[in-house]
């Protein structure tokens, strides 16, 4: 019989199925259901039955067999074509009766077995020779030599005669029976048939030994009921016999040849349990047999394998962890010695837990994260817990390779989210970081600086404070961008422990940057505190040191703000940190930083409503400040002219982002009044307006922050939809600059008011327009416009009209169409995205899937409705 069991591109190219044929037979191959050729054949498209696989009751039918025939009259009423599901245990097929009466006719003709089925064991007895004196044919001499031959000879023609000779001999049925049960290890089938034959002869169950035969010679499905049959008959034949069937097996996994080693392999486990207990030997050459195919073949191999040393191992744990660890010290194979490793751990019994842990941490770091083996090895490791630490901490001293420690510190973490590991544990875990992480690269420390043990509370204080004062040790230094934010994320994590570390360093006489940088995280991690007495402690320490006039004063100003809106804070308290910072406005010389602290300061529920509105009005009147008219002066130098500004620009220059910052933080606090919030808004709004009409003139940085505060107030509750519409309109001045046009959009993304419907509109037209305007044909300025295009296809509406809405939403769909035949960088992943945007129909997104390869078949809605269906 002929099972299909191809892929997809097979059932369209051989049998022209048609589409939901393929998916059909797809989700019976999901079940465990396999078809035959001949039957998918009358299932083309063009053939008799070809509404039988787009039957959405299909699978209730094959589910109850007693069904079948009334199932299969709707698509046969002549019942042309009877069908049979044949039950295979762990799989079952749909076939043709016809294919099975075909069947059984040829195996009739090649005078194959019948039945295979285990039939009653006979004792091995000796042949009685019906013809008296042919005994006498062979001296004894001639009989030694057969011996000689059987167990030595090269050629496979002097084995067969021999073994011929010696089953017409009258030598004892036992000895027979070990000459041939030792043939059966040749490597040349004929010798092993000749000897299959021979034991049949001298009493060896019949059905055996043609169970033998057809692994020969039979095709996959025959050899796997011949596996079947062998593995029946094991649980009721005589020792000799079993021996038998395990020396062929053990044979046939041997031969480089053999295609199917994992059915053999399957097998093979499920004879264990039935192997006498007390021959080792057989069990221990088992265990090496399933190593040496798992060298070559370890993927294919892993499952039986596995199977193979649990049966083992329930007969004899102790035999299962000696082999096993006697050959991982041989094998060069790493995924295979860490495969082994895995494989003691769940089946072996009375290792030495700190030499399996050292050896399974060896073979962790050789491997790859993404692959099974060392992924059930991780998992060996996690399941070790503490005892695999030890060995962990000792590798991650000792090796220099950077991804292995990456790995054990993941692998630490697992560990204790698994097996929550004790204190004493915890605190040798971190001292071992602490330790490393001045002389670790950059990319290791940020991974050190996101531990799960800095911050948990079981640690030791002592130890946290230790490490965060390393940590801020090397932040001054010429590093990689990351690290004095990896930092403050880090300490705002540790909160208490990070105050006291940085209040100590901060008196201690180090580099001003080191201390600036310092000043400054300490007011994060004050936002982090929700302990009054830590506040004011903060407080007094600042105060202190600002009277000593100490050169890192910015960061403290800072920090004071920061303080003050923390959640600790209290009216009372904030009160008195806002009206120390406004006189600090006036006698320190560090104005810019006092009024960073009063915008950190303001926005915490705390300060009262007078103080916010003194704190936004002071900030407005800043911004109103006016810069003389010629607040540049034209200069060559070496024949070029020169633009430079006087003082006074440059200092409005630098305070316009702490201003604009401020106000923003202020302006969408939720403890700052919507009538204050809409104030701040207007100003800001008119600021926007002067800039658009060149009234103002700001830098580039500083008109685009304004833009996205005036953006974030577009999205914020406490702003009113008509004022929101206000802002959208006003940005939309801008919006010939791209970085603008991809702000704007993302208002409409995530703000789906109706009354920014129309301006929303206004933004895609401007997105058609500037796809095709040659000014912006350039590759970089078509990526920008792709990836707004996919920002616009998300707004719940792109126009007040819903079906001039759904136009331009397949409007702006055909210029990332027209970005895919372009071959706009991205554009492939911006389409796959798009199939789960729930704005776009089914319409478009069929338009989508026809230009997307075929490794993307449905949309997730629609695979799942699909299956449903069926």
């Amino acid at each position: 019989m002929q099972i299909f069991q191809g892929n997809e591109s097979a059932l369209r190219e051989r049998f022209h199925l048609s589409p939901f044929a393929i998916v059909v037979v797809g989700i019976l191959r999901s079940k465990n259901i396999f078809l035959s050729e001949p039957l998918l054949e009358l299932c083309s498209m063009t053939g008799p039955l070809k509404t039988m696989l787009k039957d959405r009751s299909i699978l209730a039918a094959l589910e109850q067999p007693e069904n079948l025939k009334e199932w299969q009259a709707k698509h046969d009423p002549e019942q042309a074509y009877p069908l049979v599901l044949l039950d295979h245990g762990s799989h079952r097929v749909l076939a043709l009766e016809d294919e099975v009466l075909a069947e059984t006719f040829w195996k009739q003709e090649a005078s194959q077995p019948q039945d295979l089925q285990p039939l009653q064991p006979k004792e091995v007895a000796t042949l009685e020779l019906r013809l008296q004196g042919l005994e006498n044919l062979f001296t004894a001499e001639e009989i030694t030599r057969c011996k000689l031959s059987i167990a030595t000879a090269v050629k496979p023609d002097e084995k067969i005669e021999a073994i011929r000779k010696m089953t017409l001999s009258k030598e004892p049925a036992q000895e027979k029976a070990l000459l041939f049960l030792h043939a059966l290890a040749d490597t040349e089938w004929s010798v092993r048939l000749e000897a299959a034959q021979s034991l049949r002869q001298i009493g060896v169950v019949s059905g055996l030994v043609d169970s033998i035969m057809l692994l020969g010679k039979g095709d996959v499905s025959q050899k796997r009921q011949a596996l079947h049959s062998l593995s029946l008959l094991f649980k009721d034949v005589n020792d000799f016999e079993k021996g038998v069937i395990l020396q062929m097996l053990l044979t046939l996994l041997a031969d480089p040849k053999n295609a199917e080693v994992a059915m053999y392999l399957g097998s093979l486990a499920a004879m264990i349990p039935y192997i006498p207990a007390s021959p080792k030997a057989m069990l221990e050459r088992i265990i090496l047999v399933s190593i040496s195919i798992a060298i070559s073949r370890l993927d294919e191999c892993t499952q039986p394998a596995m199977q193979i040393f649990k049966q083992i191992s329930a007969k004899d744990p102790d035999l299962l962890t000696q082999v096993l660890l006697a050959e991982i010290s041989k094998i060069e194979s790493r995924r295979l010695r860490a495969f082994l490793c895995t494989q003691i751990l769940d089946h072996g019994k009375n290792w030495d837990t700190a030499s399996l842990a050292k050896q399974m941490v060896y073979e962790f770091g050789l491997g790859d994260d993404l692959d099974p083996i060392y992924l059930r090895l991780e998992a060996s490791l996690v399941q070790l817990g503490i005892h695999a630490v030890p060995a962990l901490l000792e590798r991650f001293q000792h090796t220099i390779r950077m991804t292995e420690r990456v790995q054990i510190i993941k692998l630490l973490d697992k560990i204790h989210a698994d097996k929550k590991l004790p204190k004493d544990i915890q605190d040798q875990i971190l001292s071992v970081y602490i330790q490393v992480f001045p002389k670790t690269p950059d990319a290791l420390r940020l991974i050190l600086l996101d531990n799960i043990f800095l911050s948990n509370p079981e640690i030791s204080t002592d130890l946290q404070i230790e490490f965060a004062t390393t940590a801020v040790m090397e932040i001054h230094k010429e590093t990689f961008d990351q690290y004095p934010e990896a930092v403050k994320a880090a300490l705002c994590r540790m909160k208490e422990p990070a105050i006291t570390a940085i209040l100590r360093l901060l008196q201690r006489p180090l580099p001003v940057l080191q201390l600036n940088h310092a000043a400054e995280i300490l007011g994060y991690v004050a936002l982090e505190i929700s302990q009054k007495q830590i506040l004011v402690q903060m407080y007094e320490f600042i105060q202190a040191q600002l009277t000593s006039k100490v050169p890192y004063a910015a960061g403290l100003f800072k920090t004071l703000g920061k303080i003050a809106a923390s959640p600790g804070s209290d009216p009372d308290f904030a009160d008195n940190v806002v009206e120390y910072l406004l006189a600090s406005l006036h006698s320190s010389h560090l104005p810019y930083a006092v009024l960073e602290g009063l915008g950190w300061a303001v926005t915490t529920a705390s300060t009262s409503l007078e103080t916010k509105n003194d704190v936004c009005y002071l900030f407005m009147a800043l911004l109103d400040k006016r810069l003389p008219e010629n607040f540049f002066t034209e200069q060559d130098r070496e024949q070029n002219k020169v633009f430079v500004f006087d003082a006074k620009s440059d200092a409005y220059t630098e305070l316009l982002p702490i201003l604009l910052q401020g106000m923003r933080r202020l302006g969408l606090a939720q403890s700052t009044s919507n009538a204050l919030s809409k104030s701040i808004s207007d100003f800001l709004l008119k600021k926007w307006q002067g800039i658009v009409k060149y009234k103002l003139i700001w830098g580039p940085k500083n008109t685009i922050d304004l833009a996205e505060i005036l953006a974030d107030f577009c999205q914020s509750p406490k702003i009113m939809e008509s004022d929101q519409a206000r802002l959208a309109k006003a940005l939309l001045m801008k919006a010939d600059i791209l970085t603008l046009l991809e702000l704007i959009a993302n208002i409409f993304k995530k703000n789906p008011a109706p009354s920014l419907a129309e301006f929303a509109q206004e933004a895609a037209q401007k997105l058609i327009e500037f796809h095709t305007d040659p000014d912006y044909r350039n590759a970089e300025d078509q990526e920008i416009i792709m990836r707004i295009v996919k920002i616009m296809m998300y707004a719940k509406q792109l126009a007040p009209d819903p079906i001039l809405s759904e136009k331009i939403r397949e409007q702006l769909l055909y210029v990332l169409l027209d970005g895919l035949r372009e071959q706009v960088f991205g554009i492939m992943e911006i389409l796959k995205e798009l199939l789960k945007n729930s704005y776009l129909n089914d319409t478009l997104k069929q338009e989508i899937q026809k230009r997307i390869p075929a490794s993307v078949p449905f949309s997730v809605s629609q695979q799942t409705d699909l299956e449903n269906e069926v």
